[in-house]
């Protein structure tokens, strides 16, 4: 039983120091918030996507021609590096921010088509 309990805990100790060697820098970001689809002002209908991951942010726009968005008609994935600065106090002098600077990676465009 002492066996047992032993190689468990060696075990799980190197998966910790293996998920820590290979871990990108995190962020106070992770997660994912998506809009419902809505109508545009250019009479089509849009679905967004935010992901926040460690130092990545990538948004996705999805747009569709029809007010169920169930039939798409370009999708477009901007993708960033998202780094995160140190706090701030305002010029209020009660409100602290932190400062967040995003880099553009790149901007995808995929047309959809009637195949």
């Amino acid at each position: 039983m002492v066996f047992l309990i032993l190689v468990v805990v060696i075990c799980s100790s190197w998966v910790e120091k293996e998920e820590s060697d290979d871990a990108e820098p995190t962020s106070f970001f992770e997660d994912t918030w998506k809009k419902a689809c809505d109508e545009s002002s250019d009479d089509s209908y849009s679905e967004y996507t935010m992901v926040y991951k460690n130092t990545s942010y990538t948004y996705y726009d999805n747009v569709y021609s029809d007010s169920a968005c169930s039939t798409a008609s370009t999708t477009f994935r901007y993708t960033y590096t998202l780094a995160v600065g140190s706090d701030a106090t305002m010029a209020d002098g009660s409100t602290t921010a932190t400062k967040i600077t995003l880099t553009s990676v790149g901007v995808y465009v995929t047309p959809k088509s009637d195949a």
